[in-house]
């Protein structure tokens, strides 16, 4: 074989082979990257599912309070003509997990 022949050989191989090196590289990357999303959102579903259950209960709880003890005298009486702090609109700040 003169080198010629050899060189039109193991160009395209040694293309191939570089490819399938590249090919591989990027799917491991990918398949990584993956799995950090995946940890990152259980980790986020494990924080704020249950902190937003906290939240909500705790808004329920202080709604009733306030509720009974308005009656006693202990606190202020709603406003007239002004919206009570209770029934302003929110947002909503739920994360999705449910």
């Amino acid at each position: 074989m003169d080198v010629k022949t050899t060189a039109t050989l193991l160009v395209p191989l040694f293309v191939a082979v570089l490819a399938a090196v590249a090919a591989y590289l990027y799917n491991l990357r990918l398949a990584q990257r993956k799995d950090r999303l995946e940890r990152t959102d259980r980790q986020l579903k494990e924080l704020y599912g249950p902190l937003f259950a906290l939240v909500s209960v705790s808004t329920i709880t202080w709604k009733e309070f306030v509720d009974v003890y308005r009656q006693q005298g202990y606190f202020p009486p709603r406003p007239e003509g002004g919206v009570a702090p209770e029934k302003r609109p929110t947002r909503n700040l739920s994360c999705g997990a449910g």
